[in-house]
Parts: C-alpha cells; structure tokens; sequence
C-alpha cells in the first residue's frame, strides 16, 4: 500500500488512491449477454422451485424492457420496483437497465408515509410490483393524473409481455446517467434519495468480480434487502460472470432455514452485515462459503476469528463505502494466513478500490499528516451523483473538489466519517463526526427520529443515542413530556413512530425525563445521556416467577441473549430491545433445548415468555395470555407498517 505520489504539503499526508483501471463494461450487459451466447441453459437464477436459465432470464427481461419502453422508461427516468427477493425481481432489475432507466427499490413493508415520501421525491413514471402487494403501496392503479405513476403487477401482464419482442435491443444510456436510487435516513427528518450512476457501479462490480475471483462455478445467495446498497452488486455479479443467483425467500432472519439453503444450495459466497453473519459463524456445519462479504458497520475482530481460522481455504472482505458512493470505496481482506497476524484492535477498511481516491483531511479540507484523525473524502468514479432533488439541509456531504490532483472528478463526497491511518498505513475507524449511527448494517440519522418523536402531541423535546449493550446497542429515545413527571407508555410512543418510520428505527427503549444534560456550550450532552439509566415514567410491575419448565427455560435464553438479569414473563421482547436476529439466535437454541423443530414464526407471534411457553405446551393459555397475544398482534402491525395511516 502506498501513498498517492504527489509533492509537497501532500507528500506525508494520508492519501489513498486505488489503482487505475479501464473500464470495459459500463452497460452492465455485454458480460451478461456472452454468457447467455456461450450457456444459455446454465441456471441464472434460482428461487424456490423456479430455476430460471440465462436464455430465458434474457428473454423475459427483453420482453418486460420493451413494455416498460412503452410506458415511459428510458435514460434518465425512475423506475420504482415493489417486489421482494425474487426470480421476478431480477428480471426487473435488468429489464430497467436495458431501457436506460433507472430503478428505486421501493419496500413494501415501510410505512405508507414514508413510502409517501420516497415516491413524491422519486417521481417514477411506473411503479413495478405484484398484484398482492398494492394495497401495501401509496399507489392508485386507477391514477389518472399526469404525473403520477402507472402500476404494472407482473402477475397479472403475462398478457402483455408475450406480446413484446425477446431479443435484445441497444440501450441508448451513457455511462454518466443514473442506475439507481438508494433512499437511506435523513438528517431532515424525512428519508433522502442517493444516485449512483451507471459509470462508478460498473466500476465497481468489475473490480468486484476480478479481485475475489467470481466465476461461472460460484453460487451466491441474494440475503439482503433489495433497498440496501450493498445488495445491488449481488444482483449484477454473479450474471456477468455465469454464476447462479439463489434467492433467500422472504420472510423474518431464520438461522435454521438459512443455514439450510447455505448447505442444500452449496452457496459459496454470501454479502451481509456483520450482526447477520455473527450467529452463522456456530451454525453452519458444512463449510460451502469461500467468501463472506461484511459491511454496513465495523466487524468485531474476536466474533469472526475462530471461522477463519478453521481448515480450509475461505475469507472475509471488510467493505467500507457510503451509500451516495457506488457501495464499495475500500476494502481489507482478511484469511486465515493473516488474520492471525492482525495484532490491531480494529479490523481495518483497508484500500481504495481501482479508479477511486481516499483523503483524510481536517476541518479546512486540508489533508492532514499520517497518524492524526480526520475526516474521509472520497473522489473518483465511486461518487454519486447527489440527492434527489437537491435534498436541501442534506447536501454538504457533496462539494466541489478541494483537492484537484489528488481526488479525481469535479466533486468530492465528504463523508462525516472520523478515520486516520495507522502506523502501518491501514485506515482505522475512529467514529462519526455528527448524529449518524449504524445499527446492524442500517445508516440512521438521529434527527430523523428525534423529528417524528417530537410531533407526537404529548412530547414536547426529544433526543435519540446509540447505547451500548453487552447483546447489541440499544437505539435509545429520551423525552421530555408536555406534562411535568408524566411519562408516555412506550407501546403509543412505539406505535407513533411506526406509522413513519422504517422499523430498524424504531428504539428499543423510551425513557422520560424532567430536562436534557447539556454541554457548556448549551447543546444536549450525548455522552451524558447514553450513560444515564433513565426510566419509561410507568409503574414499575413486580415481575412474576416461572410457574413451569419451559418458561424458566425460554427465560433462561431471553436474558442470555439481551444480557439481562430478569426478563419479566409479560414483557415483550422487542419492547426490551430485542431484534429479528437475537431472535433468531434463541430460535436455534431453544430447538436444541427441547429437541424438535419450532416454526420461527412461533417466536415472532407470541414474543412474551409467558405466551410463547403456552404456545409451545399445547396452547393452554388463559384470559391473559389472550390479551397479551392481542397486544403483541397490534405491536407487529404497527412495526411491520402494513396497514394505511391517516395523516
């Protein structure tokens, strides 16, 4: 690794640049349509049943390309797709870029004001989704004003598409026009829509495919959302290499299913966030996977050691990048021949990928001396290409290029991120400049949910931290009630903020206070809050004994899992800060506990230790239990967001 050679103030300064490339395949088609030439019947695609050839993924995807055509889709146009991980997703990914659009994964399960919000800055002239689903959507498929959206449900257009050509057509985009829009939080209190173009992801994914070796022998599995940034080279590299594509059905994070498919389908390469992959790491019996792919959040060095360090040859990618940037701008790659070498406490974001550019500079975009901490600003073909719609009060991070010669392009992305290189020139997180967190892999802006929470009638002030937990951090809402000393049931706050937010953001905890600390400078002291123990200002009930095995059992691994001492038999997992993968983790081990199988889904339906040993006893449940099962339906319904909100 070695610095950026230039002159100067510039010569001891931490720089990075990642080799220069010539990009060969900026329309994301040529490797993909050799493939379908050379071996047509290779299996693309598979879900489920459905195994989907290169010749007929190609033929579908033209036929649904030329009806969008139709329908307004062309370079510089959004196209909004509604569907989960699918065969018919993937179709519809390709079919977009054939046409020179540009897609805008859409998830259904975000509240309707939310989506509300993405559509209204997005603007897609169509709207790509299944008949089943619209209900779910702030779509009127009767719509017939002239900015609106069409809706096209592809179970219910074979009709149409079968009218369409199947062969292939040029598209008429350029490597600078956009591909595609990832909504991600905002700063404004509302959700802000990042474009990459065409070129910089094409950058991307070749470098991908060349540097780990992705070949028509490799299988990876689609795991992530299809609204996360670093789900999109996942759609793209395996079908410009001849590789097969293996959908994750959905549905909540079942580490028995999913270990099962990793197995059954001989998946060797698998992209997720650290907290996803931690609980495979015991899991997993048969090592398939050569290659893990971590990002979104900084990998605990300790949680992964023992599986590299296995017999055999497999790896894992620490990948950095933001989502206004083309997913990856640095990566490190650790082995098991070196990861026994890595004597750092941090697993470093290594170096710039081909054609992008690192900085570390200080307040005055200066770049700074190695060893001393600063800002990251990327330049080069990884930028973006900015907000929708300008996103006003979001837009600092994109700036006229500060350091010309150093950072290619006309603009440079300020990251917010606190990084420095280390004495042996490895780049080391050191935190976040402002109010953004991560939290199992999602970016979250603070006030954001400070925002929403403020609105709610019976709040007058609010702040939101990031504590630390021995299980995982707790996303921690503090307030300060209208009423002095009276406290909101954090089942109303908790439902308030489902009706507009995305459930990754919603806290786990609501604590109530008479006044915020604050620094000297008048500000609300963070630091201080994260540390204080706060209260939710309801009666604190007298948690009740176990009355049988199971439910000493279940809360056995409840206080495991969330590092509690005592989890009352009535209070609600998720309400105690529990998420879908610590679930998951209890799910695997109360399997091995009471040997037989348990839908996860038992877990998700009744998540009190007093319903879900009821459940599982045979459903002798009481008055009680029922009530407790009818609150903890209301609570799904609000975090899952799949019902209408009136404003």
């Amino acid at each position: 690794m070695t610095d950026f050679p230039v002159s100067g103030l510039y010569s001891a300064a931490s720089i990075l640049r990642g080799r220069d490339r010539v990009l060969r395949d900026p329309t994301l088609l040529e490797g993909f349509r050799y493939w379908v030439r050379e071996s047509g019947s290779r299996a693309a695609v598979v879900d489920g049943g459905i195994v989907r050839s290169y010749a007929e993924l190609n033929r579908r995807s033209n036929q649904l390309a030329g009806l969008l055509q139709k329908q307004g889709a062309r370079p510089g146009v959004l196209v909004g797709v509604a569907l989960p991980r699918s065969v018919g997703l993937v179709e519809t990914l390709l079919a977009v870029v054939k046409t020179g659009a540009a897609y805008a994964p859409l998830d259904p399960d975000y509240p309707a004001v939310r989506l509300s919000s993405m559509l209204e800055q997005a603007r897609p002239r169509v709207v790509v989704t299944l008949e089943s689903l619209v209900p779910r959507l702030p779509v009127n498929v009767e719509e017939t004003r002239a900015d609106a959206p069409s809706v096209l449900c592809l179970d219910r257009a074979g009709a149409l598409l079968e009218r369409e050509s199947p062969d292939d057509f040029p598209t008429s985009a350029t490597p600078d026009d956009p591909l595609y829009v990832i909504f991600t939080s905002g700063s404004t209190g509302r959700p802000k829509g990042a474009l990459v173009h065409r070129r910089g992801f094409a950058n991307l994914v070749e470098w991908f495919c060349e540097e780990f070796a992705l070949t028509h022998q490799d299988r990876t599995l689609l795991l992530t959302s299809p609204s996360f940034d670093l789900t999109q080279k996942n759609f793209f590299g395996p079908l410009l290499t001849g590789g097969t594509l293996v959908c994750y059905p959905p549905g909540p994070f079942d580490l028995v299913a999913l270990t099962q498919v990793i197995e059954r389908e001989g998946i060797t390469i698998l992209n997720c966030t650290p907290s996803a992959f931690y609980p495979l790491t015991d899991a997993l019996s048969h090592d398939v996977l050569r290659l893990v792919v971590l990002g979104g959040e900084p990998i605990a060095l300790p949680r992964i050691r023992p599986w590299l360090e296995r017999p055999g040859q497999r790896e894992i990618a620490n990948t950095y990048g933001p989502t206004e940037c083309a997913d990856i701008c640095a990566f490190y790659r650790l082995r098991r021949g070196n990861v026994g070498d890595l004597s750092l406490p941090f697993v470093p974001l290594g170096e710039a990928v081909p054609n992008v550019q690192l900085a570390v500079t200080d307040e005055y975009l200066h770049p700074v001396p190695r060893g001393e901490a600063g800002e990251l600003m990327i330049g080069g073909m990884g930028v973006g290409l900015g907000y929708l719609g300008g996103s006003a009060g979001d837009s600092s991070g994109f700036q006229p290029n500060p350091l010309p010669g150093v950072l290619e392009g006309a603009t440079a992305y300020r990251t917010g991120d606190r990084v420095r290189f280390s004495g042996e020139g490895l780049i080391e997180f050191l935190g976040r400049m402002d109010h953004q967190v991560k939290l199992r892999g999602y970016r979250i802006e603070l006030p954001e949910i400070e925002a929403v929470l403020a609105a709610h009638p019976a709040v007058r002030e609010a702040a939101v931290v990031l504590v630390p937990s021995p299980a995982d951090p707790l996303l921690t809402a503090f307030y300060i009630p209208q009423e002095s000393g009276r406290g909101i049931p954090a089942s109303e706050l908790r439902e308030f903020l489902a009706s507009r937010l995305a459930a990754y953001m919603i806290p786990a905890k609501f604590c109530v206070l008479e006044k915020f600390p604050l620094t000297p400078n008048g500000k609300v002291d963070r630091l201080r809050l994260a540390a204080s123990p706060g209260t939710d200002g309801q009666p604190a009930p007298s948690p009740a004994p176990t009355t049988t095995g199971l439910e000493a059992v279940i809360q056995e691994l409840w206080n495991e899992a969330l590092s509690q001492n005592h989890c009352g038999l009535d209070d609600n997992f998720f309400d105690l800060g529990g998420n879908s993968i610590l679930l998951a983790v209890i799910h695997t081990r109360l399997i091995r506990r009471l040997s037989r199988p348990i839908p996860i889904t038992d877990l998700f339906a009744h998540p009190t230790i007093r319903s879900l040993a009821a459940h599982l006893d045979g459903g002798k449940a009481g008055a009680s239990i029922h009530a407790i099962r009818t609150r903890a339906q209301k609570q799904r319904a609000a975090l899952g967001a799949q019902r209408a909100i009136k404003k």
